[in-house]
């Protein structure tokens, strides 16, 4: 494993500890760290050039998190989502989600032009990266998408509750666009959902999500089969 250094002698302690979590974290979704995955303590500090109890501290918030499991005598690794901790989440994801696409359908209706030409130049972008075969690209792009989207729908406190359910699934979600058609499909998925909310329509906009959100299931689940 090798993660890019994000320390400074300037640093403070908080920094540091910041840094090391966003750069594990930027790691996972990529998919350089996979379900599992040990995160050993003397590799972690050799490589960000920082204290042991740093390290600790930073692997302790990220356990908080969700993203990383605490096991006795083992020590640290990735997390790995079981079958039903995979279905419970994304049903819950579902939910929230699928409002939030309903909200930012709502507010499109009073949308300045501005935010309409933002989600439309995403949508190019991810067009055009769908057809190569660059899975960590397209993974950023889908979570630059539903981030957008919960944007729009101007509900702070729905924003935060989502970006800490979806920290647990990122492990798994980069793998299901390494095949070519999964992303191709999942950019006409959003092509639809972004149509929908572009045209104020609510109702449409939260069912094509909701849809959406299944279909990450399944993928992320035939994954996870894998690994079993």
């Amino acid at each position: 494993m090798y993660l890019m250094p994000t320390t400074t002698t300037t640093s403070t302690p908080k920094t540091v500890i910041a840094r090391l979590v966003q750069a594990i974290t930027q790691a996972i979704a990529r998919g350089e760290l996979l379900p599992g995955q040990r995160l050993v303590e003397a590799d972690l500090q050799q490589q960000f050039e920082v204290g042991r109890s740093s390290v600790r501290e930073a692997l302790q918030l990220l356990h908080s998190s969700g993203l990383v499991m605490m096991e006795v005598n083992k020590g640290a690794a990735v997390r790995k989502l079981d079958a039903r901790e995979l279905q419970d989440l994304f049903a819950i994801r579902e939910q929230l989600e699928g409002l939030a696409a309903r909200l930012a359908a709502q507010q499109m209706r009073l949308a300045k032009a501005a935010q309409r030409k933002q989600l439309s130049a995403l949508l190019l972008r991810m067009e055009k990266v769908a057809k190569l075969d660059d899975a960590q690209a397209y993974n950023l792009l889908n979570r630059e998408f539903h981030e957008l989207l919960l944007t729009l729908s101007g509900n702070a406190q729905l924003q935060r509750l989502v970006a800490q359910l979806n920290l647990p699934i990122l492990v798994h979600q980069f793998r299901g666009f390494m095949q070519p058609a999964n992303k191709v499909a999942s950019h006409a998925e959003h092509a639809r959902i972004a149509q929908a909310v572009l045209a104020g329509e609510a109702d449409a906009a939260q069912r094509l999500m909701q849809k959406h959100v299944r279909s990450g299931l399944r993928l992320v689940q035939q994954w996870a089969a894998q690994d079993e």
